[in-house]
C-alpha cells in the first residue's frame, strides 16, 4: 500500500505551490496533487490539481489529470517537480 508524502493531511510548500506526492513499491511517482502555496492545507485538499500515472514510457512515465489532460513527464521531469524547481502548470 502506498502513502501520501508528506503526509495524508499535510502539503509540503515548494515557494510558489505545494505538493502532495505518492510512490509504488518499486520507488516511481504515481500520483502527485499540486496547489498554489498562498492556500491553506485544508483549501489546498479542496482546490488542487491531481495527476496519476497512466503507464510508464523509456525515459518517465505518463500522466492524466481529472479534466483528461496529458503529461508526458521524464524522470527528471517528475524530480524537478517533487524538489520544487519546476511547477507542473
Amino acid at each position: 500500500m502506498s502513502k501520501w508524502y508528506p503526509g495524508a493531511n499535510s502539503w509540503e510548500n515548494k515557494g510558489s505551490y505545494k505538493i502532495k506526492y505518492q510512490f509504488d513499491n518499486k520507488g516511481k511517482c504515481t500520483d502527485i496533487l499540486m496547489a498554489r502555496s498562498s492556500l491553506s492545507d485544508k483549501q489546498a485538499d479542496k482546490d488542487h490539481i491531481h495527476i496519476y500515472k497512466v503507464g510508464e514510457t523509456g525515459q518517465g512515465a505518463t500522466f492524466r489529470d481529472e479534466q483528461g489532460r496529458v503529461y508526458d513527464l521524464s524522470d527528471y521531469d517528475i524530480q524537478q517537480i517533487l524538489s520544487g524547481a519546476r511547477p507542473l502548470w
